[in-house]
Protein backbone atom coordinates (compact mmCIF):
# COMPACT_ATOMS: atom_id res chain seq x y z
CA UNK A 1 0.00 0.00 0.00
CA UNK A 2 1.07 3.56 -0.76
CA UNK A 3 0.10 6.11 1.88
CA UNK A 4 0.24 9.87 1.30
CA UNK A 5 0.15 12.01 4.43
CA UNK A 6 -0.54 15.74 4.12
CA UNK A 7 1.44 15.95 0.88
CA UNK A 8 2.04 19.44 -0.52
CA UNK A 9 4.14 21.03 -3.21
CA UNK A 10 4.81 24.76 -3.59
CA UNK A 11 6.79 26.52 -6.30
CA UNK A 12 8.41 29.91 -5.83
CA UNK A 13 6.93 31.07 -9.13
CA UNK A 14 3.35 30.70 -7.83
CA UNK A 15 1.51 32.01 -4.80
CA UNK A 16 -0.82 29.00 -4.83
CA UNK A 17 0.42 25.48 -3.99
CA UNK A 18 0.40 23.05 -6.91
CA UNK A 19 -0.64 20.29 -4.49
CA UNK A 20 -2.07 21.03 -1.05
CA UNK A 21 -2.58 18.71 1.92
CA UNK A 22 -3.26 15.44 0.09
CA UNK A 23 -4.13 12.40 2.22
CA UNK A 24 -4.59 9.18 0.25
CA UNK A 25 -4.30 5.41 0.68
CA UNK A 26 -3.62 3.53 -2.55
CA UNK A 27 -4.13 -0.24 -2.64
CA UNK A 28 -3.50 -2.91 -5.26
CA UNK A 29 -5.63 -2.18 -8.32
CA UNK A 30 -6.08 0.79 -10.64
CA UNK A 31 -6.53 4.26 -9.15
CA UNK A 32 -7.65 6.89 -11.62
CA UNK A 33 -6.50 10.40 -10.76
CA UNK A 34 -9.11 12.61 -12.38
CA UNK A 35 -8.88 16.37 -12.72
CA UNK A 36 -9.05 19.26 -15.14
CA UNK A 37 -5.89 20.55 -16.79
CA UNK A 38 -3.89 22.46 -14.19
CA UNK A 39 -5.43 20.62 -11.22
CA UNK A 40 -2.01 19.36 -10.06
CA UNK A 41 -2.11 15.79 -11.40
CA UNK A 42 1.38 15.76 -12.93
CA UNK A 43 2.95 17.34 -9.84
CA UNK A 44 1.32 14.77 -7.57
CA UNK A 45 2.50 11.87 -9.76
CA UNK A 46 6.03 13.28 -9.93
CA UNK A 47 6.15 13.25 -6.14
CA UNK A 48 4.79 9.69 -6.06
CA UNK A 49 7.46 8.67 -8.58
CA UNK A 50 10.18 10.35 -6.44
CA UNK A 51 11.03 12.62 -9.39
CA UNK A 52 10.46 15.74 -7.30
CA UNK A 53 10.35 15.95 -3.49
CA UNK A 54 7.32 17.37 -1.71
CA UNK A 55 7.56 20.70 0.07
CA UNK A 56 5.93 19.02 3.06
CA UNK A 57 4.27 15.75 3.95
CA UNK A 58 5.31 12.12 3.68
CA UNK A 59 4.85 9.12 1.39
CA UNK A 60 4.98 5.61 2.84
CA UNK A 61 5.44 2.35 0.98
CA UNK A 62 5.54 -0.80 3.09
CA UNK A 63 5.87 1.43 6.17
CA UNK A 64 9.05 3.06 4.78
CA UNK A 65 9.13 6.85 4.37
CA UNK A 66 10.17 7.09 0.72
CA UNK A 67 10.56 10.86 0.87
CA UNK A 68 13.51 10.20 3.19
CA UNK A 69 14.51 6.95 1.39
CA UNK A 70 13.45 7.32 -2.28
CA UNK A 71 15.59 4.42 -3.52
CA UNK A 72 13.41 1.98 -1.58
CA UNK A 73 10.47 2.80 -3.84
CA UNK A 74 12.47 3.38 -7.03
CA UNK A 75 13.58 -0.27 -7.03
CA UNK A 76 9.95 -1.34 -7.15
CA UNK A 77 8.57 1.44 -9.35
CA UNK A 78 7.65 1.82 -13.00
CA UNK A 79 6.96 5.34 -14.30
CA UNK A 80 5.66 6.55 -17.65
CA UNK A 81 5.76 10.37 -17.79
CA UNK A 82 3.40 12.43 -19.92
CA UNK A 83 6.07 13.16 -22.53
CA UNK A 84 7.77 9.88 -23.43
CA UNK A 85 10.38 9.96 -26.18
CA UNK A 86 11.93 7.12 -28.17
CA UNK A 87 15.21 6.64 -30.02
CA UNK A 88 13.85 6.77 -33.55
CA UNK A 89 16.52 4.62 -35.18
CA UNK A 90 16.23 1.73 -32.72
CA UNK A 91 13.72 -1.04 -33.27
CA UNK A 92 11.17 -1.69 -30.52
CA UNK A 93 13.13 -4.77 -29.39
CA UNK A 94 16.46 -2.90 -29.43
CA UNK A 95 14.91 0.01 -27.53
CA UNK A 96 13.50 -2.27 -24.83
CA UNK A 97 16.71 -4.33 -24.62
CA UNK A 98 18.71 -1.11 -24.18
CA UNK A 99 16.59 -0.07 -21.19
CA UNK A 100 16.75 -3.59 -19.79
CA UNK A 101 20.56 -3.36 -19.82
CA UNK A 102 20.42 0.05 -18.11
CA UNK A 103 18.23 -1.43 -15.38
CA UNK A 104 20.51 -4.43 -14.94
CA UNK A 105 17.90 -6.94 -16.12
CA UNK A 106 19.69 -10.04 -17.33
CA UNK A 107 16.77 -11.99 -18.80
CA UNK A 108 16.96 -11.95 -22.60
CA UNK A 109 13.32 -13.04 -22.84
CA UNK A 110 11.87 -10.19 -20.80
CA UNK A 111 11.79 -7.56 -23.62
CA UNK A 112 9.92 -9.84 -26.01
CA UNK A 113 7.54 -10.97 -23.26
CA UNK A 114 6.61 -7.34 -22.66
CA UNK A 115 6.23 -6.58 -26.35
CA UNK A 116 3.72 -9.42 -26.48
CA UNK A 117 1.92 -8.02 -23.42
CA UNK A 118 1.48 -4.60 -25.06
CA UNK A 119 0.65 -6.10 -28.48
CA UNK A 120 3.83 -4.91 -30.24
CA UNK A 121 5.48 -8.29 -30.84
CA UNK A 122 4.49 -8.23 -34.54
CA UNK A 123 6.39 -4.96 -35.03
CA UNK A 124 9.32 -5.69 -32.72
CA UNK A 125 11.84 -5.18 -35.57
CA UNK A 126 10.36 -1.93 -36.83
CA UNK A 127 12.13 1.35 -35.93
CA UNK A 128 10.34 3.01 -33.01
CA UNK A 129 10.43 6.30 -34.90
CA UNK A 130 7.84 4.93 -37.34
CA UNK A 131 5.34 4.13 -34.57
CA UNK A 132 2.09 6.00 -34.03
CA UNK A 133 1.54 7.91 -30.80
CA UNK A 134 -0.41 5.05 -29.29
CA UNK A 135 2.24 2.49 -30.20
CA UNK A 136 4.92 4.68 -28.59
CA UNK A 137 2.81 4.89 -25.42
CA UNK A 138 2.49 1.10 -25.37
CA UNK A 139 6.26 0.83 -25.80
CA UNK A 140 6.60 3.23 -22.87
CA UNK A 141 4.46 0.96 -20.71
CA UNK A 142 6.71 -1.96 -21.66
CA UNK A 143 9.77 0.05 -20.52
CA UNK A 144 8.04 0.89 -17.23
CA UNK A 145 7.25 -2.80 -16.63
CA UNK A 146 10.77 -4.09 -17.29
CA UNK A 147 11.71 -4.40 -13.62
CA UNK A 148 8.38 -6.09 -12.74
CA UNK A 149 7.34 -3.14 -10.55
CA UNK A 150 4.97 -3.34 -7.65
CA UNK A 151 3.89 0.24 -8.34
CA UNK A 152 3.19 1.64 -11.81
CA UNK A 153 2.59 5.38 -12.32
CA UNK A 154 1.31 6.63 -15.66
CA UNK A 155 0.70 10.31 -16.46
CA UNK A 156 -2.03 11.19 -19.01
CA UNK A 157 -1.36 8.04 -21.09
CA UNK A 158 -4.27 8.48 -23.50
CA UNK A 159 -3.88 12.18 -24.29
CA UNK A 160 -3.87 12.70 -28.06
CA UNK A 161 -4.64 9.07 -28.92
CA UNK A 162 -7.41 8.02 -31.27
CA UNK A 163 -10.33 6.00 -29.80
CA UNK A 164 -8.94 2.64 -30.94
CA UNK A 165 -5.53 3.24 -29.35
CA UNK A 166 -7.16 4.58 -26.18
CA UNK A 167 -9.15 1.35 -25.86
CA UNK A 168 -6.01 -0.75 -26.38
CA UNK A 169 -4.17 1.21 -23.70
CA UNK A 170 -7.05 0.95 -21.22
CA UNK A 171 -7.18 -2.81 -21.79
CA UNK A 172 -3.47 -3.08 -20.95
CA UNK A 173 -3.91 -1.07 -17.73
CA UNK A 174 -6.80 -3.31 -16.69
CA UNK A 175 -4.74 -6.45 -17.19
CA UNK A 176 -1.66 -5.30 -15.31
CA UNK A 177 -3.63 -3.61 -12.52
CA UNK A 178 -4.89 -6.89 -11.08
CA UNK A 179 -1.55 -7.67 -9.43
CA UNK A 180 0.03 -4.32 -8.59
CA UNK A 181 -0.70 -0.74 -7.68
CA UNK A 182 -1.43 1.31 -10.82
CA UNK A 183 -1.99 5.06 -10.64
CA UNK A 184 -2.86 6.88 -13.83
CA UNK A 185 -3.96 10.44 -14.37
CA UNK A 186 -6.38 11.79 -16.94
CA UNK A 187 -8.82 14.60 -17.62
CA UNK A 188 -10.90 12.27 -19.82
CA UNK A 189 -13.67 10.81 -17.68
CA UNK A 190 -14.42 7.90 -20.04
CA UNK A 191 -10.86 6.62 -19.55
CA UNK A 192 -11.59 6.16 -15.85
CA UNK A 193 -15.01 4.56 -16.17
CA UNK A 194 -13.98 1.15 -17.51
CA UNK A 195 -10.53 0.82 -15.94
CA UNK A 196 -10.31 2.27 -12.43
CA UNK A 197 -11.46 0.46 -9.32
CA UNK A 198 -11.08 3.74 -7.40
CA UNK A 199 -11.24 7.37 -8.55
CA UNK A 200 -9.54 10.29 -6.78
CA UNK A 201 -10.78 13.69 -7.95
CA UNK A 202 -8.17 16.43 -7.78
CA UNK A 203 -9.33 20.06 -7.87
CA UNK A 204 -6.95 23.00 -7.46
CA UNK A 205 -4.33 20.77 -5.87
CA UNK A 206 -6.64 19.08 -3.38
CA UNK A 207 -8.32 15.66 -3.34
CA UNK A 208 -12.02 16.46 -3.02
CA UNK A 209 -13.39 12.94 -3.52
CA UNK A 210 -12.06 9.39 -3.53
CA UNK A 211 -14.39 6.46 -4.14
CA UNK A 212 -15.30 3.79 -6.67
CA UNK A 213 -16.97 4.94 -9.90
CA UNK A 214 -20.21 3.31 -8.72
CA UNK A 215 -20.20 5.28 -5.45
CA UNK A 216 -19.48 8.56 -7.24
CA UNK A 217 -22.37 7.94 -9.63
CA UNK A 218 -24.66 7.04 -6.73
CA UNK A 219 -23.80 10.32 -4.98
CA UNK A 220 -24.82 12.25 -8.11
CA UNK A 221 -28.30 10.73 -8.18
CA UNK A 222 -30.96 13.40 -7.79
CA UNK A 223 -28.70 16.04 -9.35
CA UNK A 224 -28.89 15.21 -13.08
CA UNK A 225 -31.82 16.52 -15.12
CA UNK A 226 -33.07 16.30 -18.67
CA UNK A 227 -35.13 18.93 -20.46
CA UNK A 228 -36.10 20.21 -23.91
CA UNK A 229 -35.82 23.96 -24.55
CA UNK A 230 -36.06 26.32 -27.53
CA UNK A 231 -32.67 26.87 -29.17
CA UNK A 232 -32.72 30.61 -28.42
CA UNK A 233 -32.71 29.87 -24.67
CA UNK A 234 -29.56 27.73 -24.82
CA UNK A 235 -26.99 30.52 -24.13
CA UNK A 236 -28.82 31.60 -20.95
CA UNK A 237 -29.11 28.05 -19.64
CA UNK A 238 -25.43 27.29 -20.39
CA UNK A 239 -24.44 30.40 -18.46
CA UNK A 240 -26.50 29.51 -15.40
CA UNK A 241 -26.00 25.76 -15.19
CA UNK A 242 -23.57 22.94 -15.82
CA UNK A 243 -24.76 21.44 -19.07
CA UNK A 244 -23.34 17.97 -19.69
CA UNK A 245 -25.04 17.22 -23.01
CA UNK A 246 -26.64 19.18 -25.85
CA UNK A 247 -28.49 17.52 -28.74
CA UNK A 248 -30.25 19.60 -31.39
CA UNK A 249 -33.52 18.10 -32.65
CA UNK A 250 -36.49 19.37 -34.64
CA UNK A 251 -38.64 19.87 -31.53
CA UNK A 252 -35.90 21.79 -29.67
CA UNK A 253 -32.63 21.36 -27.80
CA UNK A 254 -32.40 18.25 -25.61
CA UNK A 255 -30.26 19.02 -22.55
CA UNK A 256 -28.78 17.16 -19.64
CA UNK A 257 -27.89 19.42 -16.71
CA UNK A 258 -26.20 18.95 -13.33
CA UNK A 259 -27.87 20.82 -10.48
CA UNK A 260 -28.85 19.90 -6.88
CA UNK A 261 -32.31 21.44 -7.39
CA UNK A 262 -34.74 21.43 -10.29
CA UNK A 263 -33.19 23.83 -12.82
CA UNK A 264 -35.97 24.18 -15.40
CA UNK A 265 -39.75 24.01 -15.08
CA UNK A 266 -40.17 20.91 -17.26
CA UNK A 267 -36.92 19.18 -16.26
CA UNK A 268 -37.02 15.59 -14.99
CA UNK A 269 -34.43 13.49 -13.19
CA UNK A 270 -32.30 10.96 -15.11
CA UNK A 271 -29.62 8.42 -14.22
CA UNK A 272 -26.21 10.13 -13.96
CA UNK A 273 -23.06 9.17 -15.83
CA UNK A 274 -19.58 9.27 -14.28
CA UNK A 275 -18.86 12.45 -16.21
CA UNK A 276 -21.90 14.08 -14.66
CA UNK A 277 -20.82 12.84 -11.23
CA UNK A 278 -17.48 14.55 -11.85
CA UNK A 279 -19.26 17.77 -12.80
CA UNK A 280 -21.40 17.54 -9.67
CA UNK A 281 -18.43 17.48 -7.31
CA UNK A 282 -15.74 19.40 -9.18
CA UNK A 283 -17.06 22.96 -8.79
CA UNK A 284 -19.84 24.85 -7.05
CA UNK A 285 -22.93 25.26 -9.20
CA UNK A 286 -23.69 28.62 -10.73
CA UNK A 287 -27.33 28.60 -9.69
CA UNK A 288 -29.80 26.63 -7.59
CA UNK A 289 -33.06 28.31 -8.62
CA UNK A 290 -34.99 27.16 -11.65
CA UNK A 291 -35.75 29.05 -14.80
CA UNK A 292 -39.23 29.10 -16.32
CA UNK A 293 -39.00 28.73 -20.10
Amino acid sequence: MLILENLSKCYKSSQQPAVAGVFLEIKTGVLGLLGSNGAGKTTLLQMLATVTPPTSGRIFFRDVDVVAQPDFLRQKLGYLPQNFGVYSSLTALEFLSYFAALKGISSRNRPMELLELVNLHDVSHRPAGTFSGGMKQRLGIAVALLNEPEVLIVDEPTAGLDPEERNRFKSILSRIGSERIVVFSTHIVSDIETVASEVAVLHKGRIIECASPEVLIDRARGQVWQAVIPSQQLPEVQTRYKVSSVVQKAEGVHLRLVCPQKPLEDAHLVEPTLEEAFLAINEPLASTGYVSI
